[in-house]
């Protein structure tokens, strides 16, 4: 990551969390911009992929229990981090899972990373805005600007959608790993997000467990998400911290900054 001008002359970029990491409404998700000349509404969950998996009504359960439509899940973005650095990522993994799992897995490991890492913080930061207990007004809300705050490091990584840090090929922060699964008739059953900020052991379930059974076993524990408990194409990626260099796929406790946190994304792809 630069903080100065480097030899390739790409000016330098100095992250700070105070004025980077948005903490409110007014201003953007991404790049912390002020947006009282004007605002665009970012999909959390992209629309090719509403469409490609019929998710328009569907919901997703938020870490408070409650349910919400994923077209609902929006949040504030200024025109040029929506229609220009994220547009480009969403357009080169749109196009790929209508491609099909090759070419899903044949994507830049950084696109997939920004994609789903995208979507972690995204489905955080409009939680920001939801009311923890609609019965209590004054009983804040489901994530905290203070909670957020801790994952000013992924949020730090994410600058990299809009060219503000980047990392040698050697040295990525995050894993990326592409499974192809079998597909569903139904196009809602196409689709699967878990994530997951609680103790939890990054493994697959027994030979024995069913898809259910597994989700159901997510959903006990108050900080984690679950949208559907049915997938087919699964892009995967852990998060690691820059500041360790480590990459533990075992038992964590998130949000520290050293922890590692798993993002599991599945789409069909033709």
């Amino acid at each position: 990551m630069s903080h100065d001008d480097d030899q390739d002359g790409i000016p330098g970029f100095i992250y700070r969390w105070d004025r980077d990491q948005a903490l409110t409404q007014d201003r953007c998700f991404l790049c912390g911009a002020d947006l009282a000349d004007g605002r665009t509404d970012e999909h959390v969950f992209p629309q090719w992929l509403l469409r490609r998996c019929d998710l328009w009504n569907e919901k997703i359960t938020l870490l408070n229990g409650t349910l919400m439509p994923y077209k609902q899940m929006r949040i504030p973005c200024c025109s040029t981090c929506n229609n220009e650095h994220l547009s480009r990522i969403e357009q080169a993994v749109g196009d790929a899972f209508a491609e099909g799992p090759e070419a899903v897995a044949a994507l830049d490991t950084t696109t997939l990373f920004l994609w789903m890492g995208k979507v972690y913080y995204g489905l955080m930061f409009r939680e920001l805005s939801l009311l923890a207990d609609r019965r209590d007004p004054q009983g804040g809300s489901i994530v905290s600007p203070k909670f957020l705050a801790t994952f000013r490091m992924h949020h730090l990584l994410m600058q990299a959608a809009r060219g503000a840090v980047r990392w040698h090929n050697d040295q990525h922060p995050a894993s990326v790993f592409v499974f192809e699964a079998q597909q569903p008739t139904d196009p809602r059953d196409r689709f699967d997000y878990v994530d997951v900020s609680c103790p939890f052991r990054a493994c697959p379930p027994s030979s024995s467990s069913t898809p259910s059974t597994w989700a159901a076993t997510h959903r006990s524990c108050p900080t984690s998400r679950v949208s559907r408990s049915r997938s087919s194409t699964t892009a995967t990626t852990w998060s690691h911290s820059c500041e360790t260099g480590k990459a533990g796929h075992g038992p964590f406790r998130g949000p520290p900054m050293n922890a590692s946190i798993p993002i599991s994304g599945s789409c069909s792809a033709d």
